[in-house]
């Protein structure tokens, strides 16, 4: 997996299961939280008729404060704390941690302690993002002189509108709008992949938010060369439990199945994929 893969799959599979709310956020100037995000994720396939096992698990930690806050909705920094990548095997491990030395861990090291800016609606909806550039002449500093010194663009591939939004939607377009169905359908390319998801939304307490819905992955993409295919569908279910003055989540557990098949040089391999997120807020 290459570096554009890995961090577009942190941000997805991050940011798509994280933050909800109430009736609306309620978060004054100065406000701050930290979110630890886990994901633990099992990819087994079958080819030639041997079971191949891959366990994955990514750890982030953001800290987000409120720079503005207006009737329109909110001006959020967001600064990358940690990053950490462990891949495991029947062949080995792949390890990529930010708070290591070495080379390994060069580009998650490069990736955090930077902010930028995201715009949202009162209702969570990402409105657009800012500092961008500034955060990108940051990474490339710090990757002066190293392995990754020409990688800098393909490191910040991943950190276009397309997939901020759809993944900042993800995490905080949870409020039902005013005359609008309370529910969600978004669509985004990842490692060029379309993948697809719709959730429906459900509260049933003051203190708690369901979310369950479908996903499905499916089209043509290149990896060294080599021209692939996937078709998988599945389910995911998302449990919020909410904190009642600023209507941030303090607690979700995510859960997400999907199965379906790659397919390689006329070559039809079954997988499944299974992802539980479980998500921790604190202030």
């Amino acid at each position: 997996m290459n570096f554009r893969s890995i961090i577009t799959l942190t941000i997805f599979l991050v940011l798509s299961t994280s933050l909800s709310g109430q009736k609306r956020y309620n978060l004054k100037v100065g406000d701050q939280f930290k979110v630890r995000a886990t994901v633990e994720q099992d990819i087994e396939q079958t080819m030639l008729g041997q079971l191949m096992t891959t366990e994955q698990t990514i750890v982030t930690v953001d800290l987000y404060e409120v720079v503005e806050a207006d009737s329109k909705g909110y001006l959020l920094r967001t600064t990358g704390l940690s990053r950490s990548l462990l891949t495991e095997t029947a062949q080995g491990s792949v390890t990529m941690d930010s708070d290591l030395e070495g080379d390994d861990h060069l580009a998650f090291r490069a990736l955090t302690n930077k902010s930028y800016y995201v715009r949202m609606s009162p209702y969570g909806k990402f409105m657009g993002f800012e500092g961008m550039d500034k955060f990108k002449d940051e990474v490339g500093k710090d990757l002066e002189g190293t392995l990754l010194e020409n990688s800098v663009d393909e490191l910040m591939s991943a950190y276009n509108s397309e997939t901020l939004g759809t993944a900042f939607d993800g995490q905080f377009y949870i409020y039902p709008e005013p005359g609008k169905p309370w529910s969600r359908s978004a669509q985004m390319t990842v490692n060029n992949l379309p993948v697809n998801t719709s959730l429906d939304f459900s509260r049933p307490s003051r203190g708690e938010i369901r979310a369950s819905g479908v996903m499905t992955i499916s089209g043509e993409f290149e990896v060294m060369g080599q021209v692939m295919s996937a078709d998988m569908s599945g389910d995911q279910s998302s449990v919020f439990t909410l904190d009642k003055k600023t209507g941030l989540a303090k607690t979700i557990s995510t859960v997400q199945q999907m199965e379906g098949s790659l397919d390689v040089q006329d070559i039809s391999v079954p997988m499944t994929l299974k992802t539980k997120v479980t998500v921790e807020v604190s202030w």
